[in-house]
């Protein structure tokens, strides 16, 4: 029971951002109207200073008749708030949503008229003992609510319910397996409702989930024994854009990208490390209630200029393998790291028995629980090799080195390679089939008790010289898809492959 003098308040806390590509302001030179909180967080302004930035480049504007007003730059987020709902436009659909009621159970709630205010980047729908705020900020539309008291009475340890009416041109959707609820248009996600977490005022986590009831977003909260005030917290969010904590101007940050279950790996290969041009670097990212955050930023650790660390990455479980085709006179090198505790280390550098300058060697790099294949495309007159390192304790060796049966001077295999268990598929774009010079194809390996052998050489039915078939491959199980990325003038295609 919450006395009279006792002040206590839930809080929860939304993020709504836009659907972007990965790393798109980088690709497209972003500029500072478009990504205002890049350019602030190189400035190196404290945190006191960045608040008063978003205060001003993010402001809402009372545009009268009980409307405020907003854009958010950086997430292409056009804002309005009146007195009944908030509204969320973005290029490829809108969304609009609003408080339907809270309490416990189906005993909800309707929530009293409320008196809309706002004060630079804030704006608050008062509801007496209930009040309903947004934050714009380059991260997104932050969404949350304050009760000043319990809703009302449970029965029999009912959850606590808040439940949000949405409507629009994107409407929410819930995988049957997830705690998370989707918001798409024909050209894909474009919002993405998750990151629920609960916490009371003595530090407790509370079980928490969502969930989706046609038009309807409830958020539930186990709050039984629970010391008010709670914090409830989940996230609207574009799933998601990923920069570097310290990015940079010319750092190709996503030149590479790896995923493996809740971790991704994303290449840099031109970072500037220590004053060394192009060391390169790669940064690890690790998803927790929907929200992908950076985990930690990994270098060679004999780094030096021009090495292009992260030209390829590749991520298994908490094994990583980063390639860095340059090392050395080009002759290249891939690095092993394994991660314990959350926190990675570096555990070997890789390089071929019979590697010799501008190899390449690390162009490519794949790696599956204890097996890692690396590519030196430019081996022999650049008809290219690949070659397999497998794990036995913490110490990698080579295993076998992979050429085509058919191999040929610029066939360029070993561009690309993926490896699935005991089988791998290596690319080679540059491989001239039936005089078509760079129709290109891709080799199939499979091992068998230590040894690799040439299963197949796959082709694409309807090759065509200049097609580059082989320039980006995958396996995963029995199936396989190579893409071809100057099929059909340029436009591009995909082949699907299965193993019977």
């Amino acid at each position: 029971m919450v006395g009279a003098r006792t002040f206590s308040y839930v809080r929860i806390g939304l993020i709504l951002l836009a659907c972007l590509c990965l790393a798109q302001l980088q690709l497209n030179g972003g500029s500072a109207a478009a990504n205002p909180d890049a350019v602030w967080k190189k400035a190196g302004a404290d945190e006191g200073l960045r608040q008063a930035f978003e205060r001003a480049t993010y402001a809402l504007k009372d545009s009268g008749h009980g409307t405020w007003r907003g854009a958010n730059a950086a997430q292409r987020l056009t804002l309005e708030f009146n007195d009944r709902e908030a509204r969320l436009s973005h290029p490829d659909g809108s969304v609009s949503f609003h408080l339907t009621g809270y309490g416990y159970g189906d005993r909800l709630q309707k929530p009293a008229p409320a008196t809309l205010t706002g004060r630079g980047n804030r704006v608050e729908y008062q509801r007496g003992d209930l009040t309903e705020w947004y934050l714009n900020e380059s991260q997104g539309l932050e969404q949350g609510f304050t009760l000043a008291q319990r809703p009302g009475t449970d029965r029999a340890s009912e959850p606590l319910v808040i439940a949000l009416g949405v409507s629009g041109e994107l409407r929410p959707a819930q995988k049957a397996d997830d705690s998370s609820a989707l918001f798409e248009s024909g050209k894909g996600v474009v919002l993405h409702y998750a990151g629920l977490g609960a916490l009371d005022a003595r530090g407790r986590i509370l079980p928490s989930r969502l969930e989706v009831r046609g038009g309807e977003i409830r958020l539930i909260v186990e709050d039984q024994g629970a010391q008010y005030p709670l914090v409830v917290d989940p996230t609207w969010t574009q799933q998601q854009e990923l920069t570097a904590s310290n990015g940079a101007a010319n750092d190709y940050f996503g030149y590479s990208v790896s995923v493996s279950g809740n971790t991704a790996v994303i290449g840099a290969f031109l970072k500037t490390i220590n004053s060394h041009a192009g060391q390169g670097a790669a940064y690890v990212f690790v998803r927790s209630s929907g929200m992908w955050a950076q985990q930690q930023e990994l270098t060679a650790s004999d780094g030096a200029e021009g090495d292009c660390f992260g030209y390829s990455v590749s991520v298994s479980g908490d094994t990583a393998v980063i390639g860095a085709n340059q090392n050395h006179f080009e002759q290249g090198a891939a690095y092993v790291f394994v991660r314990s505790a959350g926190v990675w280390t570096q555990q070997q550098k890789l390089t071929a028995s019979d590697g010799a300058a501008s190899d390449y060697f690390g162009d490519s790099v794949s790696v599956s629980g204890d097996t890692a294949v690396i590519g030196a495309n430019y081996k022999n007159t650049e008809q290219g090799a690949a070659y397999v390192f497998v794990q036995s304790g913490t110490a990698w060796s080579q295993q076998q080195e992979l050429t085509a049966s058919d191999g040929a001077a610029n066939d360029q295999f070993g561009f690309s390679v993926s490896v699935s268990g005991d089988t791998a598929v290596i690319g080679a774009y540059g491989k001239t089939i039936n005089s078509n010079a760079d129709q290109g194809a891709a080799y199939v390996f499979v091992r068998s008790g230590g040894t690799w052998a040439q299963q197949q050489e796959l082709t694409a039915s309807n090759g065509e010289a200049n097609y580059y078939f082989g320039y980006s491959v995958s396996v995963s199980g029995d199936t396989a898809v190579i893409g071809a990325e100057r099929a059909f003038a340029f436009q591009g295609a995909a082949y699907v492959f299965v193993s019977s």
